[in-house]
């Protein structure tokens, strides 16, 4: 009894729409995760872990960093972070979470103590003078001169070319060729999960080696070069509806999602409209597929697991490809990809020449 009420419980609230009031509390929760992990990790490495010698002396090796420091300095410096034009912002992360030492943050306290209405203006813009002491200060401190050119030269595809158009002082007796673009690594992905094939089904009835009948819908068709519909399934078996599709993408310049954006009725023999259509049948080429509905059909491959990279000598390398379907099987296949090439012709690997594997990221 209590569990059929838990169970009425969850589903309750699995029905119940979630509130602004639900994420809050969620937001609420992952930041103070967030905070609960930063300190272990903080405790841990201050505890555990082991620093040479230190040139100055000092006996703080460990820094927390607040992120609201280092938002306002990277605004501050004019350094803008954008997600989505990939992975370097996390680069930038990390220069400005090094810069942000204990003497840069001692400045950066300095920098906010006096405001700037206390200072005059000089000839050179970067620069504020104390109207009472003659202090010189620059307007916002940064970590060490030209520091933003630099960064952003770094950050390019081709630092060395970019370095040599700065011609920068600490850069000089360098070799410039030595530095190289950021290389962005990413954890490797072992795990075999996934689907094991596509959710179309197509017919296992083979018009030749390697070619399935499948069904797709009016707006993938298209007119080829000689106008006829590109790998359409068996078009005398129904002339009428074939010309008439033909004459629907010829009419509006073969744009299929124009074409057919509104019902397509096949016409009758009489030409008033008759039953709608929404798919026809065409035939693709299909190399590796997965057997389904009791070996009366075929679905495509999903998600590659690894792929086996093999070496022959005098020849080169070969690929075998690893499906998740491939895993279910009682022995993965050892057939390497050969282009233009029917799956019957691919050469058979031995285990002899096995390399290594390639899985997702390496």
């Amino acid at each position: 009894q209590s569990n059929i009420k838990d169970y009425k419980k969850r589903q309750k609230l699995l029905k119940r729409e979630i509130t602004e009031e639900d994420i809050n509390k969620f937001k609420e929760r992952n930041l103070q995760d967030t905070k609960t992990i930063s300190r272990f990790l903080y405790n841990y490495i201050n505890d555990y872990l082991l620093f040479a010698p230190s040139d100055t002396g000092k006996k703080k090796r460990v820094t927390a960093v607040n992120g609201t420091i280092t938002a306002y300095l990277r605004k501050r410096w004019g350094i803008n972070k954008i997600r989505a034009n990939g992975d370097k912002h996390h680069a930038v992360d990390a220069v400005v979470i090094a810069c942000t030492t204990d003497k840069m943050i001692k400045d950066l306290s300095s920098f906010s103590k006096y405001h700037e209405l206390e200072y005059m203006h000089t000839d050179t813009e970067s620069l504020l003078v104390n109207s009472l002491t003659g202090e010189i200060l620059k307007r916002f401190p940064y970590p060490w001169e030209d520091f933003r050119p630099e960064l952003m030269a770094r950050l390019s595809d081709n630092p060395a070319d970019a370095l040599r158009k700065l011609n920068l002082i600490f850069y000089h007796g360098t070799d410039l060729s030595t530095i190289k673009p950021i290389f962005v690594s990413r954890m490797p992905r072992h795990k075999v999960t996934g689907a094991a094939h596509k959710a179309t089904i197509k017919s296992a009835r083979c018009l030749n080696n390697g070619i399935v009948i499948c069904k797709t819908s009016l707006q993938n068709l298209k007119l080829d070069k000689e106008g006829e519909i590109a790998n359409y399934y068996a078009p005398e078996s129904d002339t009428i509806l074939y010309n008439a599709l033909k004459e629907r993408l010829r009419a509006y310049d073969n744009k299929p999602a124009k074409a057919f954006a509104e019902p397509f009725y096949k016409p009758k023999a009489d030409g008033t409209p008759g039953h709608l259509v929404k798919k026809v049948k065409v035939y693709e080429k299909s190399t590796l597929n997965v057997a389904v509905q009791q070996n009366t059909a075929v679905a495509d491959n999903d998600s590659m697991v690894r792929v086996d990279v093999f070496h022959i000598k005098g020849e080169g390398y070969y690929l075998v490809p690893i499906y998740i379907a491939d895993t279910l099987k009682k022995e993965l296949p050892n057939k390497a990809i050969v282009a233009y090439k029917p799956y019957a012709d691919w050469p058979v690997m031995d285990d002899s020449n096995f390399i290594f594997s390639l899985y997702p990221n390496d």
